[in-house]
């Protein structure tokens, strides 16, 4: 079997929130150091324009990210676009819904050969396991195999703060994500 090993990587974060920020934008009069006991975590990359604190950053998206990520890494790796014999997307939070949309854009933009294989993984984080194992599979009996692992969410376009605002507790599952991506 082909030995693996990553060749290249890369990662996108905004600016960080701190969760007095967060939680003040989602309405919650808990102490921001509760969430840091609780979760340990201190602040929130999220795709929101610095100038308003509550609006996303227009025509940003977590494919925008992946598109980013994607180009560091073949540059860190020292490989071509022509080179890539597999690309896989990991998003829970594709830009379009439908049909591998975002994984077929991204191979559009990044220039990628036709015979390229593709897949789009849902599940966040969780994700890059089905990805990994996807990509050992098809590595299997070929003397070379380059695949490209991209991760990339976008919370914040899924966040609907009245409804948040409502939803006791709703607040919780938001303070444990972010947006970003890595390749």
């Amino acid at each position: 079997m082909t030995d693996l090993r990553i060749g290249g990587s890369a990662g996108f974060t905004f600016p960080t929130l701190s969760n007095a920020e967060v939680l003040k934008m989602l309405g919650n009069p808990r102490a921001p150091e509760w969430v840091v006991e609780k979760t340990g975590i201190k602040g929130h990359s999220l795709n929101i324009d610095p100038c308003t604190k509550k609006k996303r950053i227009p025509n940003v998206t977590a494919l925008n990210y992946a598109e980013w990520v994607a180009r560091q890494a073949l540059d860190d790796a020292r490989l071509d676009p022509s080179e890539v014999d597999q690309l896989v997307l990991c998003t829970c939070t594709p830009a379009q819904q439908l049909f591998w949309a975002d994984v077929i854009e991204l191979h559009r933009r990044l220039g990628l050969k036709k015979q390229t294989r593709i897949l789009e993984v849902p599940g966040g984080c969780a994700a890059l396991a089905q990805a990994f194992h996807q990509v050992e599979l098809e590595c299997r009996g070929k003397d070379s195999w380059n695949a490209l692992v991209v991760a990339a969410n976008d919370t914040i376009s899924y966040l609907d703060l009245e409804r948040y605002r409502r939803v006791k507790g709703a607040w919780l599952s938001f303070m444990v994500f972010a947006d970003g991506a890595a390749a």
